[in-house]
């Protein structure tokens, strides 16, 4: 998601994700192969603050809950609460119905909901996505197509 000079906003967005995992003492394993602003590799770094923050409170530390609180509040305000909420909108229309559809919509609650006890602004429903070369040799093809076949009415 996100036009303007893709050539320094991309490296920029991928260095301040790498940046946040390491401050937390994290790194990929080396057979995981998805990108830092993947939506399941942020998903899941929100949830290990979350968890770190519930670790904190039964320490009963409250600069440790703090470190954590802040983080989640920077961490929707910088990446996740900006561009999921359009994400998780733009999965929803396309999906139909079905799991993905209603996965998209409690993801797009749970976004919500998070921006709001953090005190951070929603990112907008809809985004501008970047362009994708037509050039059979530079273009994306999602490696997950292949491996998740289309979604089939319940009989």
């Amino acid at each position: 998601y996100g036009v303007g000079d893709e050539g320094l906003q991309q490296p920029h967005q991928l260095g301040d994700l790498s940046g946040f995992y390491a401050a937390f003492g994290l790194a990929p394993a080396r057979r995981i192969h998805e990108r830092f602003d993947h939506v399941a590799v942020e998903s899941e770094f929100l949830a290990f603050l979350y968890l770190m923050e519930e670790h904190a409170l039964g320490l009963a530390d409250p600069e440790r809950v703090e470190v954590a609180v802040d983080a989640e509040g920077s961490f929707l305000r910088s990446h996740l609460g900006r561009w999921g909420p359009a994400f998780a909108r733009r999965v929803s229309e396309q999906a139909g119905g079905g799991y993905y559809r209603a996965l998209a919509l409690f993801a797009l609650d749970l976004i919500g909901s998070d921006c709001r006890l953090h005190g951070v602004q929603v990112g907008p429903d809809q985004l501008v996505l970047r362009t994708i070369p037509d050039d059979p040799e530079t273009a994306y093809d999602c490696p997950m197509s292949a491996r998740c076949p289309a979604e089939e009415p319940a009989p």
